[in-house]
């Protein structure tokens, strides 16, 4: 069995089953082979699998539903490997890997492969099929096109990620900068809850950026700019209809919702990065909206900012109406107690109603002045 040289145990299966193949081809195919096959074919099972599905899985994660066709990748390559395995059987000592014919079962069962393959990846990979070593020479090639696909990533940011086998689009590479950026300041003014903030990350494949923008499960966003789309999930019903009139808004982007998230169009190079600054505030919105006062009610640090950086920050009129409204029940129970209360505290609760009346018109009037940063 060849030497392997590569760590990435999708390219190393790529590598075993295209020099097995070259091998293959004017060779008899002895015992040797079939104990080499087996091993190659227990590597694809075991950690070939392993590594598929934690990538699968990691751009599911991110809201891409275009690794969905992989899912069941690794069941179809078997089956491959099942019916290759009985051609080497009946070509055992009697004929090379090159006019050993490959049978239809084989042939069908990489076909499917391969429309796996062009349904995530838009690319075919089959190459020809007329003899075992073939077949084998094809898979290698679809198995190539998942690992490129799917490749590792290098960083260009603290939270941002380019695939090294894509050509990234730089709209979005500028985009996602921009949303890691400006995470990083809403952080610092404490806008997020702590385990929001960990698993915050973006992935640029070509034309998609795949985002987490939260701590829950499937909290995600998939921007497409070949297709001009945005995707984004969540579960929270607020949060989604504050989402869309941002977008919509700040954006100028047509949304509608569902209970699954947020669906837009007309997502283009010059509006992407507002888009992605906009994700910077679906992390934590979800608690921003119930706690807004923890928020936003006397954040020192908040106006500091605003006034430092010149940067309008997320505020909407949802997002502090608990507290508008529990300022309106004071303001009436303070004006039952003064039709009930002896006629020497009367002036005191006047007083005090008219403090808390002048609370309520701050409240008000930072509303219309704190509004989402989206201005460039």
């Amino acid at each position: 069995m060849a030497q392997v040289e590569i760590a990435d145990p999708l390219y190393q299966a790529e590598k075993l089953t295209r020099e097995y193949a070259a091998r293959l081809g004017p060779s008899l195919i002895d015992d040797r082979f079939l104990k080499e096959f087996d091993r190659i074919r227990d590597f694809i099972t075991r950690d070939f699998a392993d590594t598929l599905s934690e990538r699968v899985d990691k751009y599911s994660e991110l809201g891409s539903e275009r690794v969905d066709p992989l899912i069941g990748l690794v069941g179809d390559i078997d089956v491959v490997l099942t019916h290759i395995s009985r051609d080497l059987d009946r070509c055992f000592e009697i004929e090379e890997g090159n006019t050993c014919r490959s049978s239809s079962e084989a042939i069908d069962a990489l076909r499917r492969v391969e429309n796996r393959v062009v349904e995530a990846t838009g690319q075919k990979c089959i190459i020809t099929t007329r003899s075992v070593a073939e077949v084998l020479n094809s898979l290698s090639s679809c198995i190539h096109r998942v690992a490129d696909f799917l490749a590792e990533t290098k960083a260009v940011s603290n939270r941002c990620r380019v695939s090294e086998k894509s050509n990234p689009n730089n709209a979005l590479v500028e985009a996602c900068k921009a949303w890691d950026e400006l995470v990083d300041k809403l952080d610092e003014l404490r806008l997020y809850a702590p385990e929001d903030v960990i698993p915050l990350q973006g992935i640029i494949v070509d034309d998609e950026l795949m985002m987490r923008v939260g701590s829950a499960a499937g909290h995600a966003t998939h921007i497409n700019l070949e297709k001009g789309t945005l995707e984004y999930f969540d579960r929270d019903d607020n949060v989604n209809r504050a989402m869309q009139d941002y977008f919509e808004r700040y954006a100028g982007l047509d949304c509608v919702t569902s209970p699954n998230g947020v669906n837009c169009k007309g997502v283009n190079k010059d509006n992407v990065k507002k888009a992605a600054k906009i994700l910077a505030f679906a992390t934590s919105k979800d608690f921003r909206l119930d706690n807004p006062e923890n928020y936003y009610l006397g954040n020192e640090r908040l106006t500091r900012f605003l006034s430092e950086h010149g940067i309008e920050v997320s505020v909407p009129k949802e997002q502090i109406q608990e507290v508008r409204n529990a300022l309106k029940e004071y303001i009436a129970a303070v004006e039952e107690a003064i039709k009930e209360a002896p006629t020497r505290f009367k002036p005191r609760l006047e007083e005090l109603a008219k403090e808390v009346d002048d609370v309520l018109k701050e409240v008000n009037k930072k509303i219309e002045e704190l509004r989402p940063l989206v201005t460039s």
